[in-house]
């Protein structure tokens, strides 16, 4: 049986969303997959990868880009990227790399670079095109999460984070763009959460895909356990008695990344002998029982991160599958997040965390002080082998790789009778 031939093309090389895009990928290459890539932004990763190269400006390009500019001016800062449908210039697909493939997996598309509708119809007819999706952006009229804004279920003609008359064409421009854009090409939806899922089928644009598919993302295989006071060494953190809780975020100031959550429950006194330890671009805040990390980009530090914290707290309000949730407990570490958010499909009750079920600080810190008063979840053993049994039956490569190519298979079928 010969291999799939997939082109799996995002916007950058770098990023959340990236990490896991080449994650899906790496887990791909097989026997069974023959994996392409392009981005249009970063460094490409590997001899058959592809950088996307845009065409010259046409005249009406600095006009998108003013307007929409314009659009967001005075737009609170601690929302979510916001990408209209048509803002940007026509990205060239080469056609030596189209007339090698059989599939087109797109990612993230993000960024004022894509104009959707001439991409997709670039793409040759007889190519199923599937689109995994890493946020809400593909099912909204541009906002990437909602900030709890349901108009996505039907038409986002009024938008809350674009207001005025121009944000609001922008955001009905868009959602009817992607209505026309779904109507006219199959396109084949994969969701990495079941938070995403449900988005996705309770949407009208989620609900025009010829197929929905929930399929988790991949992570490598478990390595050695990293004791927590060695870890705590590494870091340089000093010997304390009192429990530490991480929060992890690219911007801890992003409002949806609930960060303020957790900062409120400690202000309040509901967690007494705690500290937070926070990692990722800094926060404007002095109080002794914070500690800032700031960015960490070395993947062994990393690992000594999550597991020198008791627990890793995830207060999102609207998330995807979290892969920082994973990446803890690969180290042990457990979890708590707020219910019916994407972690919650790996945060089990008593065995790999405590899932809080409303999104308040007081929630959040009965959680907390739930997980860390666990006697066999302060173990990081409990925790790993708790994870380890979800991991071989829903992220590990072999998993993955296996879904996708079923996708992939039924897919080409379809187009072959």
């Amino acid at each position: 049986m010969n291999p799939i031939r997939v082109l799996h093309i995002g916007t950058s090389s770098k990023g959340g969303a990236s990490r896991a895009m080449l994650r899906i990928v790496k887990a791909q290459e097989s026997d069974l997959i023959n994996t392409y890539g392009a981005f249009h932004l970063g460094p490409t990763p590997g001899p058959n990868w592809h950088r996307l190269a845009a065409p010259k400006k046409d005249w009406s390009f600095p006009l998108r880009r003013l307007r929409m500019s314009i659009a967001k001016k005075g737009r609170d800062r601690s929302l979510e990227s916001f990408t209209p449908a048509t803002p940007g210039r026509s990205l060239h697909i080469p056609a030596e790399l189209l007339a090698e493939i059989q599939i087109v997996n797109f990612h993230y598309l993000g960024g004022q670079i894509w104009n959707l509708s001439e991409l997709f119809a670039s793409i040759p007819p007889h190519i199923p095109i599937v689109v995994t999706m890493h946020d809400m952006n593909q099912v909204t009229g541009g906002c990437h999460y909602s900030n709890g804004c349901t108009q996505y279920k039907d038409s986002c003609n009024s938008c809350p984070q674009l207001p005025g008359t121009l944000g609001n064409k922008i955001s009905q421009e868009t959602f009817h763009s992607k209505q026309a854009l779904y109507r006219a090409r199959e396109t084949n939806f994969v969701l990495p959460s079941k938070w995403l899922e449900r988005i996705t089928r309770e949407s009208s644009l989620g609900q025009l895909g010829h197929r929905i598919d929930y399929i988790g993302y991949p992570f490598p295989q478990l390595k050695p356990l990293i004791q927590r006071e060695k870890a705590q060494a590494k870091l340089q953190l000093k010997p304390s008695s009192k429990k530490r809780i991480l929060i992890v975020a690219q911007d801890l100031a992003n409002r949806r990344k609930g960060t303020y959550l957790l900062i409120d429950a400690l202000l309040q006194n509901r967690l007494p002998e705690c500290t937070l330890l926070l990692m990722g671009k800094k926060i404007d805040i002095t109080d002794d029982r914070i500690e800032q990390l700031g960015f960490i980009n070395d993947d062994e530090m990393l690992r000594n991160a999550y597991a020198s914290a008791n627990v890793l707290c995830l207060p999102s309000i609207e998330e995807n599958l979290a892969q920082t949730g994973i990446e803890s407990l690969a180290e042990g570490t457990p979890v708590v997040c707020f219910d019916r958010t994407g972690p919650a499909d790996y945060v089990i009750d008593g065995e790999t965390g405590i899932r809080a079920p409303e999104c308040t600080a007081i929630a959040l810190a009965e959680a907390l002080i739930n997980c860390l008063s666990h006697a066999q979840m302060s173990e990081q053993s409990y925790v790993r082998e708790a994870y380890s049994q979800i991991y071989e039956s829903t992220y590990s490569t072999q998993f993955i790789r296996k879904r996708y190519h079923e996708v992939y298979k039924q897919l080409l079928t379809e187009k072959t009778t």
